[in-house]
């Protein structure tokens, strides 16, 4: 929902002064906090999106330079954050724009990048994408490909079903992208100077 002019007043009522102390610290930090939450307002309680394992910003670190952090989890820390400057700034440190397939396809590519001589070490399977039986498969096409590693048993390469029956890593995304942008637009417009009154010529 956005933050309507009444929902603003509001803020300035509880935080500020008066009606018209709108530039206080108080009043400032209560509106940035309430269009942070308006990002992750419409949310699931818990969602997946897919992470890199070679990226990883520690939390510490995030909330040390001024970052406020909206979505985490156990396994792979810091997902979502923002940073207020001259534009509400986003980060993941995931990658939401991944479709169901995504993981699968990057995974497939590594193996075959190994099997090519391209890569010394054999991939890791990504976790918690492929189900128990699939992992089975995967295991078995890793020990044939470290000891055999010839391109040509890509031929062989288990066929594999999507991890995740619904896109839902992407539409979270969407979500929050639209909130984003709805945010600067709405900073933007409230910063945009009034133009002057038109005066007919001649008059």
């Amino acid at each position: 929902m956005t933050l309507t002019s009444e929902g603003k007043l509001d803020i300035v009522r509880k935080f500020g002064r008066d009606e018209k102390d709108t530039g206080s610290a108080e009043v400032q930090i209560a509106l940035l906090t309430a269009r942070i939450n308006e990002l992750t307002e419409h949310l699931p309680h818990s969602f997946k999106v897919a992470h890199s394992r070679w990226n990883e910003i520690p939390e510490d670190a995030l909330g040390e330079n001024g970052y406020r952090i909206l979505t985490e989890s156990n396994e792979a820390g810091a997902d979502l954050f923002v940073k207020q400057r001259r534009n509400l700034q986003l980060f993941f440190q995931g990658h939401p724009e991944y479709d169901t397939a995504t993981l699968g396809r990057e995974y497939q590519r590594d193996v075959r990048r190994f099997l090519m001589g391209e890569r010394e070490d054999y991939p890791n399977v990504p976790r918690g994408y492929f189900n128990l039986s699939e992992k089975e498969l995967l295991d078995r096409f890793r020990a044939r490909a470290i000891k055999l590693r010839d391109e040509n048993l890509m031929e062989e390469f288990p066929s594999l079903a999507n991890r995740f029956p619904n896109p839902q890593g992407k539409s979270v995304a969407a979500a929050i992208f639209r909130a984003w942008l709805l945010k600067i637009a709405e900073s933007k417009e409230s910063k945009a100077p009034e133009a002057p009154p038109l005066q007919q010529i001649g008059a």
